[in-house]
């Protein structure tokens, strides 16, 4: 199994740069944070990206297409229920980020792999906990990979296959 689609929890700062990143790389992106607006003015915001970039020669309008049903948004982390991977970001140690993960993985089942920006987040009672890795995210582009003690070996090589991609520019 290779991992084709994403899920970003978070959709200010680093959040919006990785949905950009995965898009780029051709993932599809499903992008989750409870302000609407700011979700509209990100949709608007590629939107108008993809649109200088036909303009300029550098993309075909077909591929602003693609690019654009590959994206989709949303406030509820429910809607992650046909993505391969979520990445959260703007996590820290409180039980607010730890209900959001948990929310996280039933919504995913329990194939879900999670990845979170935090050196070692505070999350009790996920049914897989060996599916949850860490992902530092100074640069969407190319983030790095922290294990965490519970993390899989199959998780692990998963998720450095999509870093592995992400920094090629394209899926695995």
């Amino acid at each position: 199994m290779a991992i084709q689609t994403v899920g970003v929890i978070g959709a200010k700062g680093i959040g919006a740069e990785v949905a950009r990143a995965c898009l780029a790389a051709g993932f599809a992106v499903t992008l989750v944070d409870p302000d609407r607006a700011i979700l509209q003015g990100l949709k608007d915001d590629l939107g108008a990206r993809l649109e200088a970039a036909v303009a300029q020669g550098t993309l075909t309008a077909a591929d602003k297409a693609a690019t654009l049903k590959r994206f989709a948004c949303s406030t509820q982390v429910a809607d992650f229920h046909g993505d391969d991977f979520v990445i959260a970001t703007g996590c820290d140690q409180s039980e607010a980020t730890a209900r959001t993960l948990r929310a996280t993985e039933a919504a995913m089942g329990s194939y879900a792999i999670i990845a979170s920006d935090t050196p070692a987040p505070a999350v009790t009672g996920l049914t897989r906990p060996d599916k949850l890795i860490g992902l530092r995210l100074d640069n969407a582009a190319s983030p790095e990979l922290v294990r965490y003690p519970q993390t899989s070996d199959e998780t692990y090589h998963l998720v450095a296959g999509f870093v592995r991609a992400l920094r090629q520019g394209q899926p695995s």
